[in-house]
């Protein structure tokens, strides 16, 4: 503490404390306990304050209260650094009366008045100067304080008698039930009477680096003050104090006035209800700052009353801060900035907030000076009825008097946030004609009610945007102006309604933003009440997105000249359309045109097509697809992600299924096309007559590409057959099959199939020629299991479609023997019909997919060749090995399927997607065949086949009975 006192005064204080088991404890059950305070002189005392300047070594840390009791702490006016200088009498004086337990005795505790009273009677005498200059090394100041009113640093500059008093006791905090605890009265009075005269000095705070933080109610961090006329500082605790005067009665002295000035790397951060961040204040006439708050009652700003006949002009306040300033509590402003002529100030008593000149316009005499803000970095007051930025020049019960400015933007952006309720970002109050907020770019201002923006008094105030205001904004009449040459937004989430009162100019460059769901045609909006001067744009962020489904944005209740256009989005453009009704003129956004296949996305085959096919979807006006499209949108801002996006609407590997099922469909026939024996006692193949059963399997793999997985596949097969010699050289034979198959691709389909196959072959036998025709055919179920990952539309689509296969086979082969060895070439001709049946998935809503049955028409020419080895493994038992090669080549390369959405109009052209097939696919085989005796043989064989988009491998074991 440092202290500079003209006329008598100092530092005093009482208190009364009495502890007992369950808190005060009296032997009549009950204390009272008087108590009258009074700062300043009196009689004719006289004196001014000499300049106080406190200067602490960087580094230096301060610590008060004690922490560990909540938001309260305890430690009542335990302040950090307190500097005054004093003119007329005064100082500090507390009264802790109180319980120092939790509770007092329900025996009558403790009662009693307590009468604080900051201000000379009679006394004159000015104060000096306060300074707190840059601490000597450049290094932080950390000041840290708990308990209620305990302010991290207090500079006060008095005339005419004061400083700083206050009543109560953590005991008496907390705002709990006073049955059976106090019945104490605090009365508070600020400033001079009966002639005191005397002016504030300059309050200076230059480019400190502070570190404040402060835990409890009404704990302000940090308060520049200069009152004329007497006054300054009082509170009191515990039960709700009454405020007989904030103003003189009869005293006359001009408030000095204020500079602070704060550095990018000082902050101050505040909890408790009711204690602002930084309290700039010059009051002339008498005055100060008066407070009372109880716990759960949060303040409001009330209409002022008439306490003082004083005079004197509030000084010019100014505040440049780079720092970053922030409360939590209800009622906690961020930056208060007031000057104050013929007396008043700030009071606070309960729910009620007074910002005002208290003095009588009839009786006072005084003007209120300019306050003027000048801020970057973050201004965040988040409670109940907080303010972020508070500004004020009144003089005479809120007659305007000078200007007001707040400027955001310095060499760095500001970003302004006022709390919920009554709170807002800024406000001015009073000031005249040429009140002034300037939000430059990259700067903000927003609040949790919404109130970005609010004026109260007699004039009103011209905004000018650069940067970004999100909510209301209150301009006191549509003689005013906000001009946005920045972003304006109806809130931060760009929903709900935004209300300029006052007249509205938007530039060139300036543009309106809302959140528009066009499936629920509403949209973020602004009204003006007054005329509106139109340029720039609107820009919509989507909700959900209709073509042709108007939702308003901008009503004017005024004249309106100019227009407004529709900027694009990365998928939608929009127009801007307007109407008109009794509530005044509408500009509606309504959704025109579609690029979802747009060449800059460079999408695949599939995704381009689906993306034509959503674009003729959008066209159609479908509104339940609204939030699907949105999504969509807000993805192609990445055309990675987009391109993902597409890629999960469509049926990706789902038809591969199809394409897998054609290009495999002579599994069965290939099996039936030979019943093979040695003639005699040489290496020559002929046909015979026999039974067979087959077990065998396929293990496949097929190639992914952009719009679908890599698939992997693996079959099971069993099949018996047989054939017989109908006349000579003449065979005629068939097969049934069952086939279990298992498909999963990487891109999340899976399927199970099961199949039926038949075969019927005729075969002739002439030398070494062997000529076979077959007709095969199949038919089965695959269940489906597709997975949507797309964000906000996930789930799993499940289906089943019935596949079918009818072909027909030509076989030449011819066979030059030797005594051990054989050579067979041979040509395959199959004409193969495949089909996939429709189906449609369920579990995905309006965004499964429907699939239209697919189908196709291809012939397979494959010339191989066979060479084979006769070897005798005993007088009965014969082995024959073999391997095989050749080549498939395929006329028809494409499956084609096409799909819609289910949700989608039918009356809206499907997509086609197009699965590539391999042109050709070497074929290899290998074997052994046992022969045992004339009647048995076992088989073994490995058939693959490779190709650049899929590579099988498959083996089987076949048992034959020669008849």
């Amino acid at each position: 503490m440092a202290q500079s006192i003209g006329g008598g005064g100092g530092r005093g204080g009482t208190a009364f404390v009495a502890d007992g088991p369950s808190g005060l404890t009296y032997a009549d059950g009950a204390l009272t306990v008087n108590t009258a305070l009074t700062l300043g002189g009196a009689g004719g005392a006289s004196g001014s304050g000499g300049d106080v300047t406190i200067k602490l070594i960087g580094g230096a840390a301060v610590t008060t209260g004690l922490a560990g009791q909540g938001s309260l702490g305890s430690g009542l006016q335990s302040i950090g650094i307190l500097a005054q200088s004093i003119g007329g009498g005064g100082g500090t004086a507390v009264d802790g009366t109180g319980p120092s337990g939790s509770a007092a005795s329900s025996g009558g505790g403790l009662s009693g008045n307590a009468a604080l009273t900051i201000g000379a009677r009679g006394a004159s005498g000015g104060g000096g100067s306060v300074t707190l200059p840059p601490s000597s090394s450049g290094n932080p100041i950390t000041v840290t304080t708990y308990g209620e009113s305990g302010h991290g640093i207090v500079l006060q500059s008095i005339g005419a008698g004061g400083g700083l008093t206050g009543a109560g006791s953590t005991g008496l905090a907390g705002g709990a039930s006073t049955a059976g605890r106090t019945a104490r009265t605090i009365d508070l009075r600020l400033g001079g009477a009966s002639g005191s005269s005397g002016n504030g000095g300059n309050v200076l705070v230059n480019n400190p680096i502070l570190n404040i933080r402060t835990a409890g109610m009404g704990a302000y961090g940090l308060i520049a003050q200069s009152v004329g006329g007497g006054g300054g500082l009082a509170t009191g605790s515990g039960v709700l104090p009454s405020l007989s005067g904030l103003g003189g009665q009869g005293s006359s002295g001009d408030g000095g006035s204020i500079t602070v000035n704060l550095p990018s790397n000082a902050t101050i951060a505040t909890t408790g209800l009711g204690a602002h961040g930084l309290v700039a204040q010059s009051v002339g006439g008498g005055g100060g700052i008066a407070a009372g708050y109880q716990a759960g009652i949060t303040p409001s700003l009330v209409d002022p009353k008439t306490f003082g006949t004083s005079r004197g002009d509030g000084g010019s306040v100014f505040v440049t801060s780079l720092a970053d300033i922030t409360t939590t509590g209800p009622g906690a402003f961020g930056i208060v900035a007031q000057s104050v002529g013929r007396g008043g100030g700030l009071g606070t008593i309960g729910s009620q907030f007074y910002a005002a000149s208290m003095g009588n316009p009839s009786g006072s005499d005084g003007l209120a000076g300019l306050a003027s803000l000048v801020l970057q970095g973050t201004i965040s007051a988040t409670g109940e009825n907080a303010v972020g930025v508070f500004a004020q020049s009144v003089n005479g019960q809120n007659v305007s008097a000078n200007t007001v400015t707040v400027n955001l933007g310095y060499v760095a952006p500001a970003q302004v946030t006022g709390g919920s309720g009554q709170g807002a970002g800024i406000w001015i109050e009073s000031g005249n004609a040429s009140n002034r907020i300037t939000v430059g770019q990259g700067s903000s201002v927003s609040a949790l009610s919404n109130l970005a923006i609010n004026y109260t008094g007699g004039s009103g105030v011209n905004v000018t945007n650069d940067g970004t205001i999100a909510g209301s904004t209150r301009l006191g009449s549509n003689a005013y102006t906000l001009t946005n040459d920045g972003t304006l937004k109806p809130s931060t989430a760009d929903t709900g309604q935004a209300v300029i009162t006052g007249s509205f100019v938007q530039t060139p460059s300036g543009r309106l933003t809302t959140r528009a769901d066009f499936a629920a045609r509403t949209a973020g909006q602004f009204v003006v009440t007054g005329d509106a001067t139109l340029a720039g744009s609107v820009e919509a962020s989507l909700a959900s997105v209709v073509a042709n489904s108007p939702v308003p944005v901008l009503t004017v209740q005024g004249r309106t000249t100019g227009s407004l256009s529709a900027a694009s989005t990365a998928l939608f453009d929009f127009a801007v359309v307007p109407s008109s009704t009794q509530a005044g003129q509408h500009l509606n956004l309504v959704a025109t045109g579609s690029r979802l296949a747009d060449a800059r996305f460079a999408l695949t085959p599939g995704r381009q097509a689906a993306a034509g096919y959503l674009d003729r979807v959008f066209t159609a006006g479908t509104p339940q697809f609204g939030t699907l499209f949105a999504a969509l949108d807000r993805a192609a801002a990445s055309p990675g992600e987009y391109g993902q996006h597409l890629g999960q609407l469509g049926p990706r590997s789902s038809l591969s299924v199809g394409a897998w099922r054609a290009q495999n469909a002579a599994f069965a026939v290939n099996a039936a096309m030979s019943c093979p024996i040695f003639a005699a006692s040489t290496a020559f193949l002929t046909e015979g007559t026999c039974t067979y059963a087959r077990l065998g399997g396929h293990t496949a793999v097929a190639n992914g590409d952009g719009d679908r997985g890599r698939l992997h596949a693996d079959n099971t097969i069993l099949q018996a057959g047989g054939q017989g010699e109908v006349a000579p050289g003449w065979f005629l034979g068939g097969a049934l099959a069952y086939e279990n198959g298992r498909m999963s691709a990487s891109d999340g389909v899976h399927g199970i199939a099961d199949v039926g196959h038949a075969v019927l072959t005729v075969k002739r036998q002439e030398g070494p020629w062997l000529m076979t025709g077959a007709v095969f055919g199949s038919i089965g179920n695959i269940d489906l299991r597709r997975t949507n990952s797309l964000p906000g539309f996930g789930g799993t689509g499940v289906g089943s479609t019935a596949p079918t296969t009818l072909g027909g086979r030509i076989r030449a082969a011819y066979t030059v023997a030797f005594e051990d060895l054989y050579i067979r070439p041979f040509v395959n001709l199959d004409v193969i019909h495949s089909r996939l049946g429709p189906y449609t998935e369920a579990g995905l809503g309006a965004f499964g997919l429907r699939h239209e049955a697919s189908e196709q028409v291809t012939a397979v020419v494959t010339p191989a060749i066979e060479f084979g080895l006769r070897k005798g493994l005993t007088e009965n038992t014969v082995l024959r090995s073999f391997v095989s090669a050749g080549v498939d080549v395929r006329t028809d390369t494409q499956w084609r399927t096409t799909t819609r959405l289910i949700g989608a109009p039918t009356t809206v052209d499907g997509f086609t997607t197009v699965v590539p097939q391999a042109r050709a696919a070497a074929r290899v085989g290998a074997g052994l065949q046992v022969f045992a005796g004339d009647n048995l043989d076992l088989r073994m064989q490995y058939d693959g086949s490779l190709s650049d988009r899929a590579i099988s491998h498959g083996g089987f074991l076949t048992f034959s009975y020669r008849m």
